[in-house]
């Protein structure tokens, strides 16, 4: 029972009580969904490994952990102490820094199981309040300079905080008015939010309008960066698809297809194309009744998307594959 809690609280769980939990989840995840993009930004990484760092570790410390308060998730110390760390070993190679990346935080899990099975969480309270304060800091000031590029649009750059502050005050030259135009919108929308609207998911909002608008709009065409499979994180997926290709036996080219053709299918059914293809044809508010059409479809493509690439693999239509 104590090394799975859920077995202890769930026998009790009222159904009153899902209402207020649904909230809950609700509200922070209209937190944990923009902060972890840029954690994720912090560490190096692509975007939605922030997004898997708070999914997975909520939902491993949900199922095996006893505070009913505690939030797990990446936070902006971890992350810099990441892109620190694994960005002078990976030197320069995105795949070696995923693999690094990766390696690490099997290592801290590993040691926290250690640190839990002897107690040792009293350790915390040897460090002191002015360390702790001096370090978020000098976090806070390392997370402003590291988003600051991206808010005026210019390439950035730098290994620390004076590096980095040389090189943007010489990129001014270059700023981006139309991206630096839909930073501070953003900024002074969440802002007014905050004011005017508390416990709301503003964040949330931001994020989905955001999206919303950079399709309607083709903001990417327009050289605004956006988080997307037009960016460069997805070289670093495709350095690991051919190692994994590579390592199986698999034809390179043949899983780096399968790969792509399969997350444009996965677009039919996400709730993203989903939502905006509602509003463009004046649907609002009937995204299931879209979903339960494309769905059955869906999964045919899928299927039929397997076998071509088993066949694929075979002497039967290898040929397809140049």
């Amino acid at each position: 029972m104590q090394i799975f809690p859920p077995l202890t609280w769930l026998a009790a769980y009222e159904s009153s009580w899902l209402r207020h939990d649904a909230i809950a989840g609700v509200t922070l995840a209209a937190y944990a969904i923009p902060v972890s993009l840029a954690y994720a930004g912090l560490a190096g990484l692509p975007p939605q490994v922030g997004i898997y760092g708070y999914l997975l570790g909520g939902l491993g410390y949900a199922l095996l952990g006893s505070s009913r308060q505690l939030a797990v998730g990446p936070t902006s110390a971890i992350s810099l102490m990441m892109a620190g760390a694994v960005g002078a070993l990976a030197g320069g190679d995105p795949m070696r820094y995923a693999q690094i990346a990766s390696l690490a935080a099997f290592a801290v899990a590993t040691l926290c199981l250690i640190a839990w099975l002897f107690k040792l969480s009293i350790l915390v309270r040897l460090i002191s309040d002015s360390i702790l304060v001096g370090f978020k800091a000098g976090a806070g000031l390392t997370i402003i300079m590291s988003q600051l590029p991206s808010l005026f649009g210019v390439a950035g750059g730098g290994h620390n905080f004076f590096d980095r502050a040389i090189r943007l005050a010489g990129q001014f030259g270059d700023v981006h008015l139309l991206a630096l135009a839909i930073g501070v919108v953003t900024i002074l929308v969440l802002l007014l939010g905050e004011r005017f609207l508390p416990g709301r998911p503003v964040g949330l909002t931001v994020v989905a309008l955001s999206i919303l608008i950079a399709t309607l709009f083709g903001l990417p065409s327009l050289g605004v960066a956006v988080t997307g499979s037009d960016t460069s994180s997805n070289a670093l997926f495709g350095a690991l698809q051919v190692q994994t290709a590579v390592r199986t036996g698999l034809d390179p080219v043949l899983l780096a297809a399968a790969n792509s053709s399969g997350g444009v299918m996965g677009k039919m059914i996400s709730p993203q194309n989903l939502a905006i293809a509602a509003a463009a044809v004046g649907l609002a508010g009937r995204e299931g009744d879209i979903l339960r059409k494309v769905f059955g479809w869906s999964l045919l493509l899928l299927l039929f998307m397997a076998v071509l690439v088993t066949l694929q693999n075979t002497a039967l239509l290898s040929w397809m594959v140049p």
